[in-house]
């Protein structure tokens, strides 16, 4: 049984992973190995029904701020934004030039529309991580910010 459950963690790394999230609880299922083989299946699953549960509310909450910062770009003039939109929302933090190159639009309009995402708050300069770099903050915010998302 351990053999199973140690070859399903090693799985991509997962092992890891998982065992920092619900150390407590595995340290505990470890010491009676054969006693809750079934009751250490059980813990699992439900730390990858967890996981999965907050995977999806981190999806619905990227969703609605999709939505939301979608409407507030109407007001930009022209379709380079919806071409720009799509690498800021991959990248998270980035450069200028990282959106040039991986949008393929030119440097001047990259540099008008992340000013004027700026000024409608949907991104924020941010030099600590990269320098004249800029970060989709509410993105950011799901992801690693100080909010809950589980």
């Amino acid at each position: 049984m351990t053999t199973i459950i140690t070859a399903i963690f090693i799985f991509e790394g997962g092992k890891e992973k998982i065992y920092d999230v619900c150390q407590p609880v595995v340290s505990d299922y470890i010491l009676y190995d054969e006693y809750v083989g079934a009751g250490y299946i059980k813990f699992f699953l439900q730390c990858v029904i967890d996981q999965c549960n907050a995977y999806i509310y981190k999806l619905e909450k990227i969703k609605e701020i999709y939505k939301e910062d979608m409407k507030a770009i109407e007001v930009i003039k022209g379709n380079s934004v919806y071409r720009i939109m799509p690498v800021i929302m991959k990248q998270i933090v980035f450069t200028k030039k990282e959106v040039q190159e991986l949008s393929g639009v030119s440097v001047n309009v990259v540099s008008k529309i992340i000013n004027q995402l700026v000024d409608l708050n949907i991104i924020i300069p941010d030099s600590s991580i990269i320098k004249k770099g800029y970060r989709y903050q509410k993105i950011y915010e799901v992801f690693v910010g100080s909010k809950n998302f589980v």
